[in-house]
């Protein structure tokens, strides 16, 4: 393993508590600190529906379960623009998009959204399960690598 992956392990593994949370508890979570309205996937570009489809078939998360387009689960929402979802807005708005949207696919528990800052603490709510933890899977790494870009970024 390279320098920064040993460092890596072992600077912010200590940190982590292992224990993958599933989508359901995600989305409650999220609904604490953001309002989130469920959309129809035709409130969405298609163009855009597409990438994120793509995404999510050819991500490593689908490697075992193989999904295609059409075997998607894929629940969308938007995030309300508000008061806690100031900081948010203020990100995606220096690219010119109005609305924030968080797809969500149920079985291969991926998350997406344009909002860089909401995905990646997206991320680190859902957390690492235990194998990859006790492995030092690519998984672990990952979410390492997320803890570090926070931490260093934050």
């Amino acid at each position: 393993m390279g320098d920064f992956l040993e460092n890596l392990i072992e600077t912010y593994k200590h940190k982590v508590v292992p224990g993958k949370k599933s989508v359901e508890e995600i989305i409650r979570l999220l609904s604490l600190k953001l309002t989130l309205a469920e959309m129809d996937s035709t409130s969405v570009s298609q163009s855009y529906l597409d990438i994120v489809k793509c995404n999510m078939v050819h991500s490593m998360l689908n490697e075992e379960k193989k999904l295609d387009k059409e075997s998607l689960d894929i629940v969308i929402y938007k995030v309300i623009e508000d008061e806690r979802s100031a900081i948010y807005y203020k990100d995606i708005k220096r690219t010119n998009q109005k609305e924030i949207i968080i797809f969500c696919e149920r079985n291969l528990e991926f998350f997406e959204s344009n909002s860089n800052s909401l995905i990646m603490k997206i991320w680190l709510i859902q957390g690492v399960d235990f194998y990859d933890y006790n492995n030092n899977t690519w998984k672990l790494i990952n979410y390492l690598s997320l803890l570090y870009r926070y931490e260093t970024d934050c």
